[in-house]
């Protein structure tokens, strides 16, 4: 007995005698590794001191894995005191990348508002390209525990976009089988919403038809009950909001009020133009006229139109703030995940539900 209770107290002690030097070599061989190949073809986009320091220091030690191959920024110091060349300017930066084809980016407080360079990275981002920056007062330990450490100078790898690869396949994965579910249950109610349209609508169609914006800017035809009639083709893409439209009857405004109108865009989710989950698609008209006026609107394209979203289960549906619901668009793609998408959807459902007791 005193022999089994010895081995249970030293057993972790065997183990960790084991695990330590095995991790120890592990760690050499790879730093030793490390040093013998080229390293990630880098690019620091700043000119400043810290850039400069980051860029001494990786030059000099091959251990990281990263190899500057030039600054980009304002021309503060002489060539000949650059640790690495100077390629450019910021405003020239989307091209600079284009040319030199980078493995990774180290932002590192180029200059000028932090805004004018989301839509870039995002866009780095999405081709594969891997982003660390350089956190503000890093100095004060404001970085969390996972940054790398640089001599000090604290690196935070950025996520790469996760609607890339087998992550877009299990969201296809389950837009199909969402939307087959869905047109299934709901098929009563899909006859019950057509015949009613029919009604009042007269020879107008039960289907109203027209383009939207989808991923990566590609347009498409989107699908939903008719709730009016557009007097012209132009009335229907110019024109915002039709709720206090008189010429809504009773059947359309209805519809509209429960969102009943937008389940023939389950059959848009099977055809692969629209995700269950996603931004809002919006006519040409205005995702022309908001992409300049809201920083980050265009960006909502990096993934596929929704009939629901996360602006909208946070009431951000109809006449609401573009702003806001860029805003919530693109904090949902940062942050994409199929738990997320599925706490959307049960979020709606329950909403749905709710306007349906309410309209009894």
């Amino acid at each position: 007995m005193a022999t089994f209770e010895a081995a249970i107290v030293l057993w972790p002690l065997v183990v960790l005698a084991a695990i330590v030097p095995a991790r120890a070599f592990v760690y050499a061989w790879l730093y030793q590794r490390r040093r013998l190949l080229p390293g990630d073809r880098t690019l620091i986009v700043g000119s400043g001191d810290v850039a400069l320091r980051l860029a001494e220091v990786l030059r000099a030690d091959r251990a990281y894995g990263i190899r500057p191959i030039g600054l980009v920024g304002p021309p503060a110091l002489t060539a000949e005191t650059l640790p690495a060349p100077l390629l450019g300017h910021v405003d020239d930066l989307a091209g600079i990348v284009a040319l030199h084809r980078p493995d990774c980016v180290i932002v590192a407080f180029p200059g000028g508002p932090d805004a004018d360079l989301i839509g870039v990275i995002r866009q780095w981002r999405r081709s594969g390209v891997t982003v660390y920056v350089v956190p503000r007062l890093f100095e004060l330990a404001v970085p969390a525990a996972g940054a790398e450490l640089v001599q000090g100078i604290a690196l935070e790898r950025m996520r790469p976009d996760r609607m890339r690869g087998l992550y877009a396949a299990a969201k296809r994965a389950i837009d199909v089988t969402g939307a087959a579910l869905g047109l299934a249950v709901a098929g009563p109610i899909l006859v019950a919403c057509a015949v009613a349209v029919r009604l009042e609508s007269g020879r107008a169609g039960v289907l109203f038809r027209q383009q939207r914006i989808g991923r990566d800017g590609r347009p498409f035809t989107i699908l939903k009950f008719r709730s009016l009639t557009p007097a012209t083709d132009r009335e229907s893409q110019v024109r915002w909001n039709i709720s206090t439209d008189d010429r809504v009857g009773p059947v359309g405004r209805l519809l509209r009020n429960t969102s009943l109108d937008e389940l023939p865009q389950l059959i848009n989710v099977l055809r692969g133009d629209m995700s269950l989950v996603g931004p809002r698609p919006e006519r040409p008209y205005f995702v022309e006229q908001f992409a300049h006026m809201y920083g980050g609107y265009a960006d909502r394209h990096r993934a596929a139109a929704g009939i629901t979203g996360w602006a909208q289960i946070h009431g951000l549906r109809g006449d609401t703030s573009i702003a806001d619901r860029v805003r919530y668009d693109n904090y949902y793609i940062e942050n994409w995940s199929v738990a997320l998408d599925l706490k959307i959807m049960v979020r709606t459902v329950g909403a749905l539900l709710g306007l349906a007791r309410r309209w009894r």
